[in-house]
């Protein structure tokens, strides 16, 4: 007996989440606007219920009395729903469902009354998730800041680069320039030393001169 309850379960189950024969398929994306044709034999004292087929029977929307009754409306579209009530008297029940969310995609079911009977309507909302362009948006920055990034260190590691070798160029040729200014200063000192001024030259010329005198008297 227990397991005729479970295969009649899984039976009401499959049913419940089964697109049935004659059902209205609409598609919407995330965060978008949404229409969920439904339309009526035109009458007076019209009533409107819309109904999320799940656990619970959500209500999402009724209209009875000529205007909205939202005392029943479950909270999480709450805000988010409407009728086109200009275009209620002429037999239009269809729901405008505004920032659709993935929560919201299921079968939904339009109940209409008039004094000319009642109709039910089921509508399957199939939700389009943007996962996939929300990662193909978040791979390209990613991959933007990654290039940077790169670009970044490849300058940072080329100057690193060029400033070890200026410092080493700059300690090599240091030595050098120092000796090289030695071995000028050097030069100029023996120049110094060689090279006698004019007025010493006269002055041993004249003592020459004197020597050779003293040496013709004598």
């Amino acid at each position: 007996m227990t397991g005729i309850k479970s295969v009649v379960f899984v039976v009401v189950l499959t049913f419940l989440h089964r697109p049935a024969r004659g059902d209205v398929e609409v598609s919407c994306d995330v965060t978008e606007s949404c229409v969920l044709p439904c339309s009526f034999q035109n009458g007076t004292n019209a009533v409107i219920h819309w109904i999320l087929v799940a656990a619970g029977d959500p209500h999402v929307h009724s209209y009875y009395d000529n205007k909205d009754q939202l005392g029943h409306q479950d909270s999480r579209f709450r805000n988010r729903t409407s009728l086109f009530r200009d275009q209620i008297s002429g037999g239009n029940a269809s729901l405008q469902l505004t920032g659709v969310q993935i929560q919201d995609q299921g079968r939904y079911k339009c109940y209409t009354r008039t004094i000319s009977g009642n109709k039910e309507s089921f509508i399957n909302l199939k939700v389009a998730g943007r996962s996939s362009n929300v990662g193909g948006i978040a791979g390209g920055v990613i991959g933007a800041i990654g290039a940077i990034s790169l670009v970044v260190l490849v300058v940072s590691v080329a100057a690193c680069i060029y400033k070890r070798c200026k410092n080493k160029c700059a300690t090599r040729t240091g030595p050098e320039n120092r000796q090289n200014g030695r071995e000028d200063i050097e030069l100029e000192e023996t120049g110094t030393g060689v090279v006698a001024s004019p007025l010493l030259q006269t002055s041993n010329q004249s003592n020459e001169g004197l020597e050779t005198e003293r040496a013709g008297d004598q």
